[in-house]
This record gives structure tokens, C-alpha cells and sequence, in this order.
């Protein structure tokens, strides 16, 4: 007779991309070690797999099934204007992540970055229109005395047609 497993209650491996550790570090698993320069958002995926597309139409080498549905999910999806360059999209990720001057409790000036590294490329992955759009979306920001500033420089890489058809 076959045994039939119950659904598991608790996520073993630390996972929940909602919630923050002691450290203040999200629950990515596995994924935590990645950072900023690992990270990539939709647009970033969609030109480097343009790019590699282009080098093998070139090179004449097929391009397998899952790379085009990849490609067309990538499409599908991006929330960033297309007329950017590669740099240019690199750098909207940089600049959500760059240090500000803070005030400390004890009255001392330091700098912060004004988001983790996984809430920037979500950021730019989402592109909430409003700070609480933006919470809702990413819990691990809702605390964040930097998030209406986020979302506001968001708008210069906004894609404002937004045709994305679910059946489509």
C-alpha cells in the first residue's frame, strides 16, 4: 500500500522572503549568500538573455525550447523600459541600494544602505506605484523610513504601457 505524506506545517530550510532573522537578514535559505551583484531582476535577465540569443543566431547555434519560454516570460513580465542599456539597468539597482547619511540614536552621523540588496531587485521586479503598493508587496519593507523615496525613483525606469494579459 502506498503511504501518502501529509503536507509539511513548518518550512525546514528557513525560507520566507516575508520575514527578517534576528540579524535582520531576510529568509532566503540557501539564496542569502547572494548579494546585490548576483541578484539580477526581470530586465536584466530579459537583455542578457537577448544578448545570448543574438550571439547564437550569429553563431548559427540552436536555441533550446526553455530558453525561448524563458525569454518570452521575461518579456512578459518586465516592468522596465526596454530603451536601457545594460548599464543602465545595473545601475537602477545600484542606486536604490546606495548609502545614505543617518542620524544614530547616540546623535553620530552613519551611512546605511536604504534597502537589502533581495528588496531592490523585488523593487524593480514589481514597480509599485506607492509606498504602501510597495509594502504590501515586499512585507520585509514595511518598516522602511526610506520607502516613499524608493518608490519615487522608481518612475524614471517605468515602463508605462503595462499590457501584461494573464491569458495571453
Amino acid at each position: 500500500p502506498r503511504r501518502r505524506r501529509g503536507m509539511a506545517t513548518v518550512n525546514p530550510r528557513g525560507v520566507d522572503a516575508s520575514r527578517t532573522d534576528e540579524d535582520g537578514e531576510i529568509l532566503l535559505g540557501e539564496h542569502r549568500k547572494y548579494g546585490a551583484t548576483l541578484m539580477r531582476h526581470t530586465a536584466e535577465v530579459d537583455q542578457i538573455l537577448g544578448e545570448l540569443l543574438n550571439k547564437r543566431t550569429r553563431e548559427n547555434i540552436v536555441v533550446g525550447e526553455e530558453m525561448e519560454k524563458t525569454m518570452k516570460l521575461c518579456r512578459k513580465f518586465r516592468r522596465i523600459k526596454t530603451d536601457l542599456t545594460a548599464k543602465e539597468l545595473e545601475n537602477a539597482k545600484l542606486k536604490l541600494l546606495r548609502k545614505v547619511e543617518v542620524q544614530a540614536e547616540d546623535g553620530s552621523s552613519i551611512k546605511m544602505k536604504r534597502c537589502r540588496d533581495f528588496e531592490a531587485v523585488q523593487l524593480l521586479n514589481l514597480m509599485p506605484r506607492t509606498a504602501d503598493e510597495a509594502s504590501n508587496l515586499i512585507p520585509t519593507l514595511c518598516e522602511n523610513e526610506f520607502l516613499e523615496d524608493l518608490v519615487s525613483e522608481l518612475d524614471i525606469y517605468r515602463q508605462m504601457e503595462r499590457n501584461m494579459q494573464p491569458w495571453s
